[in-house]
């Protein structure tokens, strides 16, 4: 009895590891059946749209990425049973600085996704298809660059293939223009798409690098974590496009090279800091930084409001009413400096010309 008790107990022991495993796989079967669709069905479904007469670039762009909420449902069922086991568990699995890595690297996905929309535009998606699978030549190139990934002959093998491929298409650019496309605008979808293929090639490797980041703090790099990575990404990506249907191409032109600097900063905070500075204050500095820049962000828009108001009321928006709108502004920044300096005295001691406003007081 002994015996048969003790093989029973081996084998649901041996059971329960077998169901993991059988658990991971379904779900990187359902999770590659998910992306055979998507990138199969996608290209030709926003094709349809553009042939059909739609011209909406944004709004194709804000579809690839539009399904994040469907994230939702492993991210939250893996936070409930975290909290099953522990009351204390956090709400992410991923630290903080690799989320807001995800933030930059979900506004790149989003510039990344209307380049594709406004090269498929004007591309066949045959030619768009092979373009953008050129992606892997990229992805290979920054991540020799980024995460030192190493090179083999399979992989320098597919590289050639792959570029070959861009070269044939691209001498043959003119048998295969959908109806009504020029060649100007024939060649500027094919140079899109190529770009969207670059900057994609660029995203993986700082996604690895983020989750490489992530792993360093003792972390394993579990399903749960990359939901998390995903989600925030698609979030973000979406919220670009959403912002994107009401902004001019050169001002999203101009966020996305910031974008691009900031994700790059954010992921080598280590190789840049100044003598004697803690990581623990770069991180403060860099993010105090961030906040700087979103909160003059706000202010800019805000001052426009103001010179809006004004002039909804009959009075010019002259060059005076300007310089008395920044002499206000500029009285109140410094008295507001001037109250934080007389509430924390001792930032006298960082800067000595201070002592001439603040003398010290002389001991009796």
């Amino acid at each position: 009895m002994d015996v048969e008790a003790t093989k029973d107990v081996g084998h649901e022991q041996a059971a329960v590891p077998g169901r993991g495993r059988a658990a991971r796989w379904l779900l990187v079967a359902l999770n590659c059946g998910m992306l055979v669709v998507g990138t199969t069905g996608g290209p030709l479904i926003s094709r349809l749209y553009f042939s059909k007469g739609g011209h909406r670039q944004w709004l194709s762009a804000w579809l690839q990425t539009a399904g994040w909420p469907l994230l939702l449902v492993p991210v939250a069922a893996s936070y409930l049973s975290r909290r099953a086991r522990d009351r204390r568990a956090p709400l992410f699995l991923t630290p903080t600085r690799v989320l807001l890595a995800g933030v930059g690297l979900g506004f790149l996905n989003g510039a990344d996704d209307f380049i594709y929309a406004y090269g498929l535009a004007y591309l066949p998606v045959s030619t768009s298809a092979i373009l953008i699978s050129t992606q892997l030549a990229f992805t290979v190139f920054f991540a020799c660059l980024i995460v030192r990934q190493r090179l083999t002959a399979a992989t320098l093998n597919g590289v050639a293939l792959l570029t070959i491929g861009a070269v044939v298409l691209g001498l043959h650019a003119s048998k295969d223009r959908p109806a009504g496309v020029t060649s100007g605008k024939y060649w500027m979808g094919f140079f899109l798409t190529l770009g969207a293929a670059a900057l994609y090639g660029l995203i993986l490797p700082l996604v690895e690098l983020a989750y490489k980041h992530a792993a360093g703090g003792g972390r394993a790099v579990t399903y749960a974590l990359v939901m998390e990575m995903q989600l925030v990404m698609g979030f973000f990506a979406t919220a670009f496009c959403t912002v994107g249907m009401r902004l001019t191409a050169a001002t999203l032109n101009a966020v996305a090279l910031l974008t691009i600097g900031a994700v790059v900063l954010g992921l080598h905070v280590s190789k840049d800091r100044p003598a004697g500075v803690t990581n623990g204050k770069y991180w403060m500095g860099f993010f105090l930084i961030i906040g700087a820049a979103a909160l003059y962000g706000l202010i800019l828009p805000l001052v426009e409001l103001a010179y809006k108001h004004v002039a909804a009321r009959g009075r010019a928006v002259t060059y005076a009413l300007v310089m008395e709108m920044q002499l206000v502004m500029g009285f109140f920044a410094t008295a507001f400096c001037t109250v934080g300096m007389r509430r924390h005295r001792r930032c006298i001691q960082s800067y000595p010309l201070l002592l001439l406003c603040y003398p010290p007081k002389l001991e009796s």
